[in-house]
């Protein structure tokens, strides 16, 4: 585990949930099951919430890190292993609670946790053989 690797997952982290959410692959059914349009997200200053989006992104991927290591986790399986435990484990089943206690469409739960999902293997993939 290094900053190096912590910064470059990030990044993969970020890149990927641009590319999920983009209009033209779930942005538009995202933005509808938020009950939002694309004008209302041109109104807001996205560069506050990239800084903190990234900054989440860090501190997942620290904690994913640390997890691996724990684990000593050191191929690709055993770190895609570790990131579905953790979604499975904490993200899946804490999100849950959105839906069940807020009345957030189960279809944003399953849009949003499958790209939590595909990330968090990917990122514990990387990060287990860095």
């Amino acid at each position: 585990m290094n900053i190096l690797s912590i910064i470059v997952v990030a990044v993969v982290y970020m890149a990927l949930g641009m590319f999920w959410y983009n209009p033209n692959v779930f942005g538009k059914k995202w933005m509808m099951l938020l009950g939002k349009k694309r004008q209302d997200m041109k109104k807001q200053n996205m560069t506050p919430l990239h800084i903190m989006a990234f900054i989440a992104a860090l501190v997942i991927t620290l904690i994913l890190a640390v997890f691996i290591r724990f684990s000593n986790a050191s191929s690709i399986g055993e770190g895609a292993l570790i990131g579905l435990l953790v979604w499975a484990g904490f993200v899946a089943t804490f999100a849950l609670n959105d839906v069940l206690w807020k009345g957030e469409p189960f279809g944003l739960y399953i849009l949003n946790n499958g790209y939590y999902l595909i990330a968090l293997v990917i990122m514990g993939a990387i990060l287990a053989v860095w």
